[in-house]
């Protein structure tokens, strides 16, 4: 039988209306993406100030490219945010969201990146529809962690590339969600995600969805999440220890699922939280 918890965070009060929250909780490192990180081009796979290649080569080896791109977002995730990302030479390594995420974005970088010259010898990568993927790595960071979302939330292994392309597999999945995402289109439009007006994802609400999956550690890259609904859902699993890393949450829903374990004292880093709702779970 599932605790049926609904915990109401007043912060409005003059004591700051925490007192059920650990005083002196221990404290998690968040990763911060490098200020200086030059513009990076998905041909090369370094940074275009240190590419040795012609700035008048206009065609090149879509094979090599998808090698060289994949390098590139392993080594921003893995550097630059100091995401633990297993070795990728194995078939149950290739199952995982963040492979898949992965893969779904090198796919989009060959699809709708190209490469141009500005009035400079420096490379920008830039997306036709105006969505810059790898200069704003913070932007970069939250698609990424959207993307990882999407797989470990949901049942199903493969996701659609445009708004008229379900994936195979999806028909328990509600409409918005099976939608979810959209190649070429900036993450702020996708279905179920609202930004701030700087842009940042704020707001995501897959509620009711047909999800079945777990909540991953690499939503902790989404620093300025605000609000979060997961409820009406079947996701089970436990809440992993990053996920507390997003201190800017205000309200929480994840009633009417399955997840189990119990809350790390980690959850004094919520100290924004106003509502916090649990209820209809398997938590201890």
């Amino acid at each position: 039988v599932g605790i049926n918890m609904l915990l109401y965070f007043d912060n409005s009060k003059d004591n700051g209306g925490m007192e059920h929250v650990p005083t002196a909780p221990p404290s998690r490192d968040i990763a911060k993406p490098s200020p200086s990180v030059p513009p990076l081009s998905p041909d090369s796979g370094t940074s275009s100030n240190n590419s040795s290649s012609s700035n008048n080569a206009t065609t090149t080896d879509n094979s090599k490219n998808g090698t060289s791109t994949e390098s590139m977002i392993i080594s921003i995730l893995t550097e630059q945010f100091r995401i633990d990302l297993p070795s990728f030479d194995n078939d149950d390594a290739k199952e995982t969201p963040v492979y898949k995420a992965i893969q779904w974005l090198v796919k989009e970088a060959s699809s709708y990146v190209t490469q141009t010259q500005s009035s400079s010898t420096t490379d920008v990568t830039t997306v036709d529809t105006g969505i810059a993927l790898y200069n704003d790595l913070e932007a970069f960071a939250q698609r990424f962690a959207l993307l990882t979302m999407r797989y470990a939330l949901a049942s199903t292994s493969t996701i659609p590339t445009s708004s008229t392309t379900a994936s195979t597999g999806t028909s328990s999945l509600s409409r918005d969600f099976a939608t979810f995402p959209q190649m070429g289109q900036d993450e702020c439009l996708w279905n179920g995600v609202t930004c701030n007006e700087n842009g940042k994802v704020s707001r995501i609400d897959f509620s009711d969805s047909g999800l079945s999956g777990t909540i991953p550690p690499e939503m902790r890259l989404l620093q300025h999440l605000q609000v979060l609904d997961l409820s009406a859902n079947q996701l089970h699993g436990t809440l992993p220890d990053e996920f507390y890393d997003l201190r800017s949450l205000q309200r929480l829903y994840l009633y009417h699922n399955q997840l189990e374990g119990t809350l790390s004292p980690y959850i004094g880093q919520w100290r924004e939280l106003e509502y916090l709702h649990l209820s209809h779970n398997k938590f201890t």
